[in-house]
């Protein structure tokens, strides 16, 4: 699976769950996703190598909904990291 299907997948998953789903390339950071409920927003940014190297990718749309989305709806307008290993750092978002 290329790298640009496996981001359909996470926006397909954040679309389904929130509003106004963007996304761009970060040089320094992996892709960013920008995204809300009308209430809140989120940032949500992937290192670019976690979803390159994403052994899975069958599994990446449950990955996203089990254990992404709950730790988003869990830090209310807060911006999560998801790291090369997975990790997931959760930070004030940038204004």
């Amino acid at each position: 699976m290329t790298y640009e299907e496996k981001l359909d997948i996470i926006r397909t998953c954040l679309t389904a769950r929130f509003e106004d789903v963007r996304d761009r390339e970060d040089l320094n950071r992996g892709q960013l996703f920008v995204f809300h409920n009308g209430r809140h927003s989120w940032q949500l940014n992937f290192d670019r190598f976690y979803i390159e190297e994403f052994p899975y990718p069958d599994q990446l749309s449950a990955l996203i909904e089990n254990r992404i989305v709950p730790e988003i709806q869990a830090n209310l307008g807060m911006r999560l990291e998801v790291g090369r290993d997975g990790s997931i750092t959760t930070v004030i978002k940038n204004p």
